[in-house]
């Protein structure tokens, strides 16, 4: 993940956009948010999201099942072999064989892959997992606008860290959490790790930054 340096700056620029530049209000429907804000287009190009969704596009549309390398195209045909088993099972199914076929591995240099570089080379960072994730969901027709790509900081030993993290919310408005730190998947309301700090739609392509409310009304985080 990019550095916390980057990310304070682009929290910052989230704040002087909704004071400035005027972001677009949306409803959601999750119970404990109270406004969600759409940043301006620009806001996407500042992330590496759009030339990993081209990269990812592309290679779907070559076919993962004739990728040049044997993991990947297990890992597609692992997939696959859930696609008429429910929705929470395909989750654990695509958390269970991406981490299967991938380790972590810390990168110095913050590049985002798509599943073809990192499941092709076997090893890949928290944005890499998350890419993966999404994809696999894509893969078994997910609704688009349900997916998320969620970027924040984790709590280490060492201090707060990048980390980011796939959200998928389903038809019946339940959400779940696919992050590489976890040890499975996990429902919104039990997750905690993160501390978001924005969220690219799958659907939009486009960041939204907000604020999460707690019952009395006061911010308890940004996303």
């Amino acid at each position: 993940m990019k550095n916390l340096r980057f990310m304070s700056r682009f929290v910052a620029l989230l704040i002087l956009a909704l004071a400035f530049v005027g972001f677009v209000a949306a409803p959601v429907s999750h119970a404990d948010y109270r406004k969600l804000l759409k940043a301006p287009d620009g806001y996407i190009k500042k992330t590496q999201y759009l030339d990993v969704r081209e990269r990812a596009r592309a290679e779907h549309g070559k076919g993962y099942d004739k990728h040049p390398s044997q993991n990947v195209r297990d890992w597609y045909a692992d997939v696959m072999s859930v696609s008429n088993a429910d929705r929470v099972t395909q989750l654990q199914h695509i958390f269970a064989v991406t981490k299967a076929r991938m380790e972590y591995r810390a990168e110095r240099a913050d590049v985002w892959s798509t599943p073809g570089e990192s499941i092709g080379r076997g090893y890949g960072d928290c944005d890499d997992f998350t890419a993966a994730f999404l994809v696999a969901a894509v893969m078994l027709k997910f609704e688009r606008s349900g997916l998320w790509f969620v970027a924040g900081t984790v709590n280490t030993q060492a201090g707060k860290i990048g980390h980011a993290v796939a959200m998928v919310r389903l038809e019946d408005d339940s959400g779940y959490v696919l992050d590489n730190r976890a040890r499975r998947v996990m429902s919104e309301n039990e997750y905690s790790l993160l501390d978001p700090v924005y969220g690219v739609n799958v659907a939009e392509g486009a960041v939204w930054g907000g604020v999460l409310l707690d019952k009395e009304g006061k911010p308890r985080k940004a996303y």
